[in-house]
């Protein structure tokens, strides 16, 4: 793995903003963090299982934490995420359908155009057991911080795509994703998106991934996710065989920080 970022996959910072010396001495600076998780042959020989890799952090840049709920006492993984660079042409893809994305193609393209389709990507399942928050930012290298959520790539997970190839999902099926954003503990706004939508008389779902502008739906609302140093991802579904689980890749965040 490189340097000392913990399970580091991949991860961009880009300076946005010079710094600048305020009242106290302190330099600010704006960057963001765009997270992709793409994977070498090497990192799939050495760290997955069945092209998927549980840990109870994936880190990036030393600010990003994508958590899951993970115990080697309980047998593992609980729920949150997981690593995965499954598609639906591996082996037995039934029984690790929760942990593939719909996409023939793995993970997402970097700019949903190219053909250069990421390797690996988050698969989220939600369970009984869930860790407190499912992005937490560390801020503690430097005097202050927050950030501003941009969005991300989103997709459903096999299992749910094949229900619809089954024609299992039936008129008012639904699954949706709320994320809720939070500043030490406090509640600041939330969004939310549809991945099965059969409320109304077409059913839609995705089906590859498409962009969550997360920024934009906010700004909408007449505000933005700023100030954010903990993420939250609630699902709810409805039907008797839907799953609340769903596919996460190239998620982008606007860190500003003091120091």
């Amino acid at each position: 793995m490189k340097n000392s970022i913990k399970i580091l996959i991949m991860a961009l910072a880009m300076i946005a903003a010079a710094s600048c010396m305020n009242k106290n001495n302190h330099s600010t600076a704006t960057f963001d963090v765009s997270v992709g998780f793409e994977v070498t042959d090497n990192e799939v020989d050495n760290y997955f299982h069945d092209g998927m890799m549980f840990a109870k952090s994936y880190t990036f840049d030393q600010v990003v934490y994508f958590m899951s709920e993970y115990d080697d006492n309980f047998g593992g993984y609980r729920g949150g995420f997981a690593l995965s660079v499954r598609t639906g042409n591996d082996a037995d893809p039934g029984q690790f359908s929760s942990f593939t994305s719909a996409s023939t193609n793995g993970g997402a393209s970097p700019d949903g155009t190219s053909t250069n389709f990421s390797r690996g990507y988050l698969a989220f399942n939600k369970t009984a057991t869930m860790p407190d928050y499912d992005i937490e930012f560390d801020f503690s290298p430097y005097y202050s911080g927050n950030a501003q959520i941009i969005g991300c790539y989103i997709c459903n997970t096999l299992y749910n795509k094949r229900l619809l190839e089954n024609d299992e999902i039936g008129n008012g099926d639904y699954l949706k994703v709320t994320v809720e954003f939070y500043n030490n503990s406090t509640l600041l706004d939330s969004v939310e998106k549809y991945l099965v939508d059969y409320t109304g008389t077409e059913l839609k779902m995705d089906n590859d991934w498409v962009v969550w502008d997360m920024n934009k739906q906010m700004e909408d609302k007449g505000g933005t996710p700023s100030n954010v140093n903990a993420v939250k991802f609630k699902l709810s579904c409805s039907g008797a065989s839907l799953k609340p689980e769903f596919c996460l890749d190239n998620f982008v965040a606007r860190v500003n920080v003091e120091y």
